[in-house]
């Protein structure tokens, strides 16, 4: 792998600029996080709703046959896939209902340790894969990007069947593209087209590449690889009209229109839906807690620069004021976090959550009421028995 590395050194009153820069950095990363998780909860109890409509009012057709009873209704089909296999007449390669063409440039990319904040900043320039241009305009002469190769055939793209049906249904493109090529094809002997005079297929026909070697390449090097999904039957959801599946709206404007690949029945794909909805609302609280975490230790960044520069233990202590920075602010971006997911459930939801804090309230109440009765009746009988004694 193709490294270089830039070290640059950062002055005292640079860095002492930068960190009260990052003061007002963090607390803008706050507010916006802030609005991302009120944002999140109400796309999630927005999808919630959506999701227990559509189990109540989906029809469950089974096999994807057409009936004209459930034009303009909310169905679930399932059935095989037929279609004329795509081509990518660039390469003459044959895929299924769908080929994407990926085409790869080996390129520099910066990675950064440290920030403009640190005595010193290192920049590692680091070769890899990549399938769009990075820009290389701010790197070092030594690092510099080749421009992305300009011929057609160097296009990323993908080709979907224009006949494709799932039974007696058609499906488009839109649909299609729900289904994400995932298995890489072995690349014909005979792929080679005019403009790859000097390129050559791979010994494990995965690529076609101009690399020397295709484990030890150079910065500019090109690799082409072609990948297809070889599905062979498919569920969709969504409003049936004439031969077609459209998107259906549910009373709170939500679109339900996706395709699947296997077969399912509707209550498995309610249940898939409703699983995507989970993970995804789980990924999005975490990223924006992270970063409410790390704005609020990016408040503290003056105090680990001014304490930088005490003679000699300086480092030791810049890097303590950064941990206890770190914690600090995760603890405080944490809490804040469950307070405003809480708040937002509330608003939201407020059906469902405030019987349930008031539940939750009165379990706290009576442990406690018991945990104070218990006391007394304790005191109770020491007394007795001290009374009994004298």
């Amino acid at each position: 792998m193709a490294t270089n590395v830039v070290v640059k050194k950062n002055g005292f009153f640079s860095r002492f600029f930068n960190s009260i820069g990052a003061i007002f950095i963090g607390i803008a990363l706050v507010l916006v996080c802030i609005i991302g998780l009120v944002w999140n909860e109400g796309r999630s109890v927005k999808a919630i709703r959506a999701y227990d409509e559509v189990g109540r009012k989906v029809i469950d057709v089974g096999n994807a046959r057409v009936n004209a009873e459930n034009d303009g209704k909310l169905v679930a089909i399932t059935g095989d896939i037929s279609y004329t296999p795509v081509i990518d007449s660039d390469y003459g390669i044959e895929g299924t209902f769908v080929i994407r063409r990926v085409v790869e440039v080996y390129q520099y990319k910066e990675r950064r340790e440290g920030s403009s904040t640190d005595a010193e900043t290192k920049y590692y320039y680091e070769g890899g894969w990549y399938g769009s241009y990075i820009n290389s305009a701010s790197y070092p002469e030594n690092s510099k990007n080749p421009s992305w190769p300009s011929a057609p055939v160097f296009e990323n793209k993908t080709f979907y069947a224009e006949d494709a049906m799932l039974g007696d249904f058609k499906l488009d493109a839109s649909q299609l593209k729900k289904i994400e090529p995932n298995f890489m094809i072995n690349i014909p002997e005979d792929a080679k087209q005019d403009d790859l005079a000097n390129f050559n297929i791979t010994s494990n026909r995965q690529y076609i590449t101009n690399a020397k070697n295709i484990n030890s390449p150079n910065i500019g090097d090109i690799r082409v690889s072609f990948f297809v999904n070889n599905a062979t039957s498919a569920s969709a959801i969504g409003m049936q009209r004439g031969n077609s599946i459209v998107t259906y709206y549910t009373s709170n404007k939500s679109q339900i229109n996706r395709l699947f690949t296997g077969q399912m029945t509707a209550q498995d794909i309610v249940m898939r839906l409703e699983a995507e909805n989970s993970a995804g609302t789980w990924v999005l609280r975490i990223i924006f807690m992270l970063l409410i975490c790390s704005g609020f230790a990016m408040v503290f960044t003056p105090v680990q620069v001014l304490v930088s520069i005490v003679p000699f233990l300086g480092k030791y202590i810049g890097k303590g004021t950064k941990f206890a920075a770190n914690v600090i602010g995760g603890l405080a971006g944490f809490a804040l976090s469950l307070v405003v997911i809480m708040i937002a459930w509330i608003a939201v939801r407020p059906i469902v959550v405030i019987p349930l804090i008031i539940v939750v309230g009165g379990v706290v109440a009576f442990v406690l009421q018991s945990k104070k009765k218990k006391a007394a009746q304790v005191s109770s009988a020491e007394n007795t028995a001290t009374s009994a004694t004298e």
